[in-house]
């Protein structure tokens, strides 16, 4: 399960051009975990996956 948290603003510069800055925060939800054999020998290992955060910008062209 993954939810998150996106915000942002978009400036108009020109009739046609917008400048677009934002940030967004992702919360992950999932263990994973890894169990097998190899060679005669059993492994187990479980794996956690981190949250993210981001930042973007960018120019928008209207048409």
């Amino acid at each position: 399960m993954v939810y998150g948290l996106q915000i942002g603003s978009i400036y108009d510069i020109t009739k046609n051009i917008e400048f677009e800055i934002g940030g967004v925060y992702s919360k992950y939800r999932k263990d994973v975990k890894i169990e097998g054999e190899k060679f005669g020998y059993s492994y187990s290992n479980r794996i956690k996956v981190k949250n993210s955060s981001s930042i973007y910008t960018g120019f928008n062209f209207k048409f």
